[in-house]
């Protein structure tokens, strides 16, 4: 709860960012968890920014292509320049060996990718 009353009251004067993997420490305010420290994750995810050369125009046009997904999204989150998906799995995905780890960055990006 914490962390959402801080990321309302900054939106006003900052950009204000989250990440999706879990990570085994706190990296404080001004860093962020790389892929390689990630414990695990609870599923897939694409930020589809709305505007501008090769993005969708409007966000219902951002709908459009999730529509064209072969998996709907599980939520879907205004990010304010578009859209935040995710596709969660039914379970987290806890990574067992740094394999494990590499087969969850190749899976987003392959997902990315199609997106």
């Amino acid at each position: 709860m914490e962390a959402t009353k801080a990321a309302l009251r900054d939106r006003e004067t900052q950009d204000v960012y989250f990440q999706v993997a879990l990570s085994p420490e706190a990296y404080g305010l001004h860093a962020r968890c790389l892929a390689a420290a990630a414990f695990g994750i609870p599923g897939l995810w694409g930020d589809i920014d709305v505007g501008g050369p090769g993005r969708p125009p409007t966000v219902a046009a951002a709908l459009e292509l999730l529509d064209e997904m072969p998996i709907r999204p599980t939520l879907l989150v205004d990010s304010g320049h578009g859209l935040h998906a995710y596709w969660l799995f039914k379970e987290f995905w806890r990574f067992e060996s740094p394999e494990e780890r590499e087969q969850a960055a190749n899976l987003s990006r392959r997902w990315v990718r199609t997106l």
